[in-house]
């Protein structure tokens, strides 16, 4: 089980619940900024291991009966344009870096004290650069692969808007990831489950 809490006097987006209670990020997630910007207050409790569509239909029933939101949730497939790693896992750091640690960035490095980052396997970093980039990525058939991987943010702040670009370049970031592990990245065409939340009219 995991519990997702929000401060009743605050609460928080509607999307941030669907992120965590339904595990789909903005990368594969339709839906009007102005609906996923919807406050949401309450405690989610949520099973670990279970179908993304029950999970759906489960919190589509809370929020319109609980949080008085009419909404429709629902997982669909639909085909995108995806980032797809695959190959043998030879890591390749980037100098003053350990083996298992990656840098998430688009054109520049930023100091390793800021930024965030987290550790995990190798389809959890994929799960954090798709949510970096705001594209799907799809982990193929890999070998090789650490137990462990560390990953770290390279955002520059303050930033223009083209600085931002740069920074979260889909193609450029994944090409870097691919540089750092030895693995290949492809731009596929593929059918992907995504989460499509709609307002009733």
């Amino acid at each position: 089980m995991c519990q997702l809490p929000i401060k009743s006097e605050e609460g928080t987006d509607l999307g941030h619940v669907l992120r965590v209670v339904i595990g789909f990020n903005a990368a594969r997630t339709d839906g009007r900024g102005e609906v996923l910007g919807r406050k949401v207050t309450g405690d989610f409790v949520v099973q670990v291991g279970v179908e993304p569509e029950k999970l759906a239909a489960a919190l589509e029933t809370i929020l319109r009966k609980d949080c008085g939101l009419a909404v429709s949730v629902k997982v669909e497939e639909d085909e995108r344009v995806v980032h797809v790693l695959s190959g043998k896992y030879a890591a390749q750091p980037l100098p003053g870096r350990k083996d298992i640690q990656i840098e998430i960035y688009g054109t520049e490095l930023g100091d390793r004290t800021t930024g965030g980052g987290a550790s995990g396997t190798l389809a959890e970093l994929c799960n954090h650069v798709e949510g970096f980039i705001e594209e799907p990525v799809i982990l193929e058939e890999v070998t090789g692969t650490p137990k462990v991987i560390e990953w770290h943010y390279n955002s520059r702040s303050p930033a223009t808007k083209r600085q931002v670009a740069e920074d979260h370049d889909a193609d450029a970031v994944t090409r870097n990831i691919a540089a750092q592990t030895g693995l290949s990245v492809n731009l596929e065409r593929r059918r992907i489950k995504i989460l499509v939340v709609e307002e009733d009219k």
